[in-house]
């Protein structure tokens, strides 16, 4: 009974992270996944490839029903191997909800480089879990899928209809002067957004994003020697 309330609370916290973010923990509802929003696709922003100890910070800013939530959302990329032909990274992602008492949720897989929409892309071994300061916890991704039933459409990013190129622009960030592509993205809801990217930003290559509804701004990237923000060796969780 214990081990199945595990993987319960396991699915929970990824579905906050992956689908829909969820709800705080005061209960109220929370921002949209970014994926839902734009697509997280590296290749779509100048990353060709991802470098070992790579990550970015980004602070995420929605405003739905009157109400403006803020979130730090880091990606890092912490290990390679490769296997037959293919390359598999250890990718990390964290959220930080600033708008409560600093809640955290870090994820992280084994996955071939690609769209980081739908984190469990391609995933292989298992799916790691640490929210606040609970244990890690470690659940197999066959496991995973088949009691979320998840497939890649869990997650719909809106399609991109056009893309109106703006220009090249240097920013002002947190991080410095970065040279950027400036575009305007279409999507087949409606939607536009603002994009500005780089190809030298891994693991993303986000810089800065503004629409009418949400904003994202990098306020950090490290090159290399960037390490998990899990420090506790995960607990075995199964179907049992």
């Amino acid at each position: 009974m214990r081990q199945k309330l595990c993987i319960y609370l396991v699915l929970a916290s990824l579905m906050t992270l992956t689908v829909s973010w969820g709800q705080g923990s005061t209960g109220a509802p929370s921002s949209p996944n970014p994926g839902t929003l734009l697509p997280l696709n590296p290749a779509l922003y100048g990353v060709a490839r991802w470098r070992v100890g790579e990550s970015s910070e980004y602070v995420l800013v929605t405003h739905q029903n009157l109400r403006k939530e803020v979130k730090r959302l880091r990606y890092a990329i912490l290990s390679e191997e490769t296997r037959g032909i293919a390359k598999y990274y250890t990718v990390e992602s964290q959220v930080t909800e600033l708008n409560l008492a600093r809640h955290s949720t870090v994820n992280s897989v084994v996955r071939p480089f690609g769209d980081l929409t739908y984190l469990l892309e391609g995933a292989t071994g298992n799916f790691v879990m640490k929210q606040d300061n609970n244990p890690a916890r470690a659940i197999p991704i066959p496991v995973l899928k088949e009691r979320l039933l998840l497939s890649e459409a869990v997650v719909q990013s809106p399609k991109i209809t056009s893309v109106e190129t703006l220009g090249e622009e240097t920013l002002e960030t947190m991080t410095g002067k970065l040279k950027t592509t400036h575009q305007k993205l279409y999507f087949d809801d409606g939607r536009a957004a603002e994009v500005w990217w780089a190809g030298s930003v891994g693991p993303l290559g986000l810089v800065r994003v503004i629409s009418r509804t949400f904003s994202l701004d990098l306020v950090s990237h490290q090159s290399k020697r960037s390490v998990s923000a899990i420090t506790d060796s995960p607990v075995a969780v199964t179907n049992e």
